[in-house]
């Protein structure tokens, strides 16, 4: 509700790293069309990026894999409390637990929302537990009242719409994540290399990390460099094991770079990108891959195969299958050097037309006009 003769907006994530990283030209646009910006999310020296006097910043403590249902209770009526007292003339929420909580606080104080499902988070991707359905329960009492419910990906709203999260009728739209950058499209040129393989992640089983590190110790005495780029949250159950890590790092099988906040250099000096997930809403880092013109290996699975459709874009492989990912790896080292640039040209061009900052800006943009 807009309690003053200015125009609000709210964002509300996790946390202020993710603001940053995938929401910061979206709240520059509402800034640009005259609107006051509320940003939600936890502290964590992100939010020192946001200094424009037009944005107001609000810390709350949310602990995105924790389940304590005391803890949960208290998130949610510090969500609720806040609701009641900021203007916003509509909130986007983003994530699992701002899309529960927050769209339910909306709902009840009869405010406007839009809930982005960005993915279907772990909870969907392991097997069916009492968790999952009560995710399906809230999913169902938040979105009920959405003015639109936005998905990255068509096979995610397929899923909301067969689980009876969501009515068919509701309105919903498909914003292929984030966006990237225009200047990350205009890669360096470089010669065709081989060697050095990435992967840029969190450090969960759900992302692949145990069948990339497989892969690299199998490949270890034949000349390959293999980074992986992400943070490991101690207190997330799905991390993997550190001592593997250390071990393999010890023996100089893989390299380790925990957390950096600009990977264009990253990019630049890899000659193959991997990621081996389990399931996304749309991968960032392969569209940034894609968007550099590196030849890229993934799974055929949702989010993965909206950015590589087929092996005419990149090379895929099954999810939770060492072997496929292996053999993926193979027909990569194996293919001709002109074969690899008309894929990366192909990908390139995909990405451009289907990813960029601009395309995601669009649907943002059209909601203000729907606000004025």
């Amino acid at each position: 509700m807009n309690l003053s003769p200015h125009k609000y907006i709210t964002f509300f994530s996790n946390n202020f790293w993710t603001l940053y990283k995938f929401r910061e030209d979206a709240i520059k646009l509402f800034i640009k069309n005259g609107y006051k910006v509320n940003l939600i999310g936890k502290y964590d020296g992100f939010e020192q990026k946001f200094s424009d006097n037009n944005i107001k910043k609000y810390n709350l403590s949310i602990d995105e894999r924790g389940y304590n249902p005391i803890k949960e209770l208290a998130l949610f009526i510090n969500i609720f409390l806040l609701y009641k007292k900021i203007p916003s003339d509509i909130f986007y929420h983003y994530t699992i637990k701002p899309n529960l909580y927050g769209s339910i606080s909306a709902r009840l104080l009869n405010y406007r929302y839009i809930s982005f499902i960005t993915g279907l988070g772990s909870l969907f991707i392991k097997s069916k537990s009492f968790l999952r359905k009560l995710a399906i329960i809230l999913y169902r009492i938040s979105l009920k009242k959405s003015d639109e419910i936005w998905f990255t990906n068509n096979s995610d709203l397929n899923d909301f719409v067969s689980y009876k999260i969501i009515s068919p009728r509701i309105k919903t739209r498909i914003v292929p994540g984030c966006g990237v950058s225009t200047a990350f499209f205009y890669p360096q040129i470089k010669q065709i290399n081989k060697k050095n393989i990435l992967m840029i992640a969190r450090l969960q089983s759900e992302k692949g990390v145990n069948e990339y590190l497989h892969l690299a110790n199998k490949y270890k005495n034949l000349g390959y460099n293999f980074t992986i780029v992400g943070s490991l949250n101690s207190s997330d159950p799905s991390r993997i094991k550190l001592s593997t890590l250390e071990s393999l790092v010890s023996d100089k099988i893989i390299s380790y770079i925990p957390f950096v906040s600009n990977v264009l250099s990253l990019y630049d000096s890899a000659d193959c990108f991997i990621l081996p997930s389990y399931r996304e809403g749309l991968s960032t880092v392969l569209v940034e891959a894609a968007s550099r013109k590196i030849p890229i290996i993934t799974t055929n699975v949702p989010g993965c195969i909206d950015v590589i459709p087929n092996e005419s874009y990149g090379f895929l492989c099954n999810p939770r299958d060492k072997d496929s990912l292996c053999e993926a790896f193979d027909r990569y080292i194996h293919c001709s050097n002109e074969r690899i640039t008309n894929m990366i040209n192909k990908t390139h061009d995909h990405a451009y037309k289907n990813f960029s900052k601009d395309v995601i800006l669009s649907h943002y943009s059209s909601k203000i006009k729907d606000l004025c």
